[in-house]
């Protein structure tokens, strides 16, 4: 689960293809043997016409095709 930290938004065309995405910033606890003090931080591309209404501080979750493309977000309340 990760907690929504950033929104942005990127537009425009490349190799005359045009593409909108939104990057979710977000914040998330490590688990595992490995020592940690505070928080990770990982950004998640999202195509804009399948990422939801978030907001900061939102608590999320992704689903990937097999090429890692994320292709659902979950809002976990």
């Amino acid at each position: 689960m990760y907690t929504i930290v950033g929104i942005e938004r990127k537009k425009g065309v490349y190799d005359g293809r045009e593409y909108d995405n939104t990057i979710l910033h977000t914040t998330f606890e490590k688990d595992g043997k490995a020592t940690v003090e505070g928080l990770c931080t990982q950004s998640f591309k999202v195509k804009t016409n399948i990422c939801p209404a978030v907001v900061l501080g939102d608590c999320v979750d992704f689903m990937y095709d097999r090429y890692g493309n994320v292709v659902h977000v979950s809002v976990v309340s």
